[in-house]
């Protein structure tokens, strides 16, 4: 689920008067998940000695819906036509059957079979998108969007869950992630104060090798449904 908050400034054209928006709102957008295989935990011998400290992945993952929060401005340039800006912050996830090996220098190396590898990442975004109104009367505002973002990963991280201890390992976050968006809205006015929207959308994660597994990178193109409230300052 998607919860960001945007303040929005646009002009009143009858009354050339401002005024500021704040909008709080929800977004979902999900994929085909995949069944994870549930393995009991072992200790596992290798053949060849392990030179590397890391994840060794052995069932499917099953990925969670990214939940993210943000807040932005839009600005009226006509009647017709805004432009938005603003940031993001993301929390991902997946889990899946896997082996985690540490190598540790003068000791023996370690390795465990878990049947649920939990991962989780965080991304810091920024985005900028233009929107045109085709209905704009007292009660209702029905428009479309697009618009481009970037997000890049600030953390990467692995979580098991042993027999007597927990163990954590810390990846490589990647490059930046592009995005693009497409989308149509529409807003419902229901006092001075107070509107209500719903904005279908559809956006595509630009390939990059360099960023971690995720949700995104299986499914570049993920739909998404935003719902929420604006309040006039």
């Amino acid at each position: 689920s998607n919860l960001y908050a945007e303040a929005f400034e646009s002009p009143e054209f009858s009354t050339k008067r401002r005024k500021i928006e704040l909008v709080i709102s929800g977004n979902t957008s999900n994929g085909p998940q995949e069944k994870l295989i549930f393995n009991r935990p072992m200790y596992v011998q290798s053949a060849t000695a392990p030179t590397k400290t890391g994840i060794t992945e052995t069932g499917p993952s099953d990925y969670s819906i990214p939940v993210t929060l943000g807040a932005g401005v839009k600005f009226s340039l006509t009647e017709k036509w805004g432009l938005g800006l603003g940031l993001s912050y993301t929390i991902a996830g997946r889990e899946f059957a896997g082996i985690y090996t540490k190598i540790k220098s003068g000791s023996e190396p370690f390795r465990e079979s878990f049947s649920k590898i939990r991962n989780t990442q965080n991304y810091l975004g920024i985005n900028a998108n233009a929107y045109y109104s085709f209905i704009n009367v007292n009660w209702l505002d029905f428009y479309a969007y697009g618009g481009l973002g970037a997000d890049k990963c600030i953390s990467n991280f692995f979580q098991m869950f042993g027999k007597t201890n927990k163990y954590i390992h810390k990846d490589s976050t990647g490059g930046i992630q592009l995005s693009a968006k497409l989308g149509v809205g529409v807003e419902f006015i229901v006092s001075d104060f107070i509107g209500i929207y719903l904005d279908p959308s559809v956006s595509y994660y630009f390939p990059n090798a360099s960023m971690p597994k995720s949700l995104r990178t299986k499914n570049p193109f993920l739909p998404a449904a935003e719902i929420g409230l604006r309040f006039k300052l």
